[in-house]
């Protein structure tokens, strides 16, 4: 650990490519950056948690100063109305709770900035999945979320926008706090956990470059990992748990088994999904789509997503809600599979079971439809 950063360290020794003409310049900036922050550890059994740094009741930050420093601050220095922007309420609790606060002060742009670290309080878990689950699905531009009851039957669903592109990173926070807040609202109303994927970022940011080049320009301000912290912190403080899934083709999923029979968007089909994993539903393939692909009893059902996933890689989204390019789209694969099957057969073979298939798909449209 280098306290100063371990790039301006490095940049002594090789002074002109660092922009330095000497090294006492450069050892002007390193005694600046040096100076730049410091730490006051707390501790439970000293006044109002900290021996060197104490904040009191009325708002008035009391800095305990060097003994070599007091002939000219005195043995105190006093910072006035001091309130944290966020969590005021905790700081206050922590105080009135005999527990320790550590104190970082931090200068940038030659202002100061003060955090203070503590432990928060403890909040009873007011979530249970026996009241059902809030799943949600992360995108750039949207954030879709569903209610599943204990059974696993949609109860309520919707979208909370987000437009991130072209936002500084204080702008990003924003925008995913209040998306995050709603989010937390719901679940504290439903009174259920909320259901996320348990995420490998870069990949998910990798996957969503293939998406085109709309995506891939709002990558650069969309933070995964803010949102999740963000999203545990807010979750934590009202009692809400948040469980992570895995999001192995939830989107699939939606798309072929719950965007169309209730009407969703891909975003709040895939958090119907998410929210069904995290109670532990399985997700057999529709009997439509379950002609695809070889059955064996003795492989897992993902097999079979990953199956029919590459069957339907070259087909839109769209595609999926509604009904006639559905059903082109089954006959069509159906075709290509019983081509395969049926090859060296006579023709007459296949057209009558092709018929007869797509007699079946129709049917289970019109059925759909109805319901």
């Amino acid at each position: 650990m280098i306290f100063g950063g371990k790039k301006l360290w490095y940049a002594q020794f090789n002074l002109k490519e660092n922009g330095y003409s000497s090294h006492q310049e450069w050892l002007k900036d390193w005694q600046k950056c040096r100076s730049s922050q410091f730490t006051l550890v707390g501790s439970k059994d000293e006044k109002n948690g900290n021996q060197n740094c104490q904040l009191l009741a009325n708002g008035t930050l009391k800095i305990r100063v060097p003994s070599c420093y007091e002939s000219i601050f005195g043995k105190y220095y006093l910072i006035e109305n001091v309130k944290f922007s966020y969590g005021q309420s905790d700081v206050e609790y922590a105080l009135n709770n005999a527990q320790a606060l550590t104190f970082r002060f931090v200068k940038k742009d030659e202002k100061w900035y003060i955090f203070c670290s503590f432990d928060l309080p403890e909040t009873p878990t007011i979530s249970d999945n026996k009241n059902g689950m809030l799943g949600i699905d992360l995108n750039p531009n949207i954030i879709g979320w569903s209610y599943v009851d204990h059974d696993g039957n949609l109860k309520a669903k919707g979208q909370i926008k987000i437009n991130v592109r072209d936002k500084n990173t204080n702008q990003t926070k924003a925008i995913i706090g209040d998306a995050v807040k709603k989010l937390v609202k719901l679940a504290y109303q439903y009174e259920c956990p909320i259901s996320v994927e348990n995420l490998d970022f870069e990949r998910k940011k990798a996957t969503m470059k293939e998406e085109g080049v709309k995506y891939s320009r709002m990558l650069s301000n969309f933070a995964y990992s803010c949102f999740l912290d963000m999203l545990n912190s807010c979750a934590f403080k009202h009692g809400i748990e948040v469980i992570k899934v895995n999001p192995a083709f939830s989107s699939l999923i939606g798309l072929t088994k719950f965007m169309r029979l209730y009407g969703l968007s891909s975003d709040t089909a895939a958090g119907l999904v998410l929210a069904r994993r995290a109670l532990r539903k399985k997700e057999g393939i529709p009997t439509s789509y379950a002609r695809l692909v070889q059955v064996d009893s003795s492989r897992h059902v993902w097999s079979f997503w990953n199956a029919l996933s590459k069957k339907l890689k070259s087909v839109k989204r769209h595609s999926f809600f509604n009904s006639v390019s559905n059903r082109e789209v089954e006959v069509k694969l159906l075709d290509e599979l019983h081509s395969d099957r049926f090859n060296g057969k006579s023709q007459d073979t296949f057209i009558t079971r092709r018929d007869s298939l797509s007699r079946v798909v129709n049917n289970s449209v019109r059925l759909t439809q109805k319901w």
